[in-house]
């Protein structure tokens, strides 16, 4: 966070999509430690469709750009 603190988030449930080539995965859970402790958190990640091909290199696909959204609440 901003001010130097951290958090620990349990995820547990994720919903995948994929809607116009961009993937989303949104996880929701709990805050278990550090910062916000017990408060709830939505965190949504969007990235394009990786090609296919990308797996198939060596090594495979490890890693992808997207956008990660937070969103923390019941403090």
């Amino acid at each position: 966070w901003n001010n130097g603190q951290t958090s620990r988030i349990a995820f547990n449930e994720a919903e995948v999509t994929v809607v116009d080539g961009v993937q989303q995965y949104t996880g929701t859970g709990t805050v278990t430690s550090g910062e916000f402790t017990g408060a709830t958190a939505v965190f949504t990640w969007a990235y394009l469709v990786p090609s296919p091909l990308d797996c198939l290199a060596p090594g495979g696909l490890t890693s992808q750009d997207g956008t990660v959204v937070g969103d923390i609440t019941g403090l």
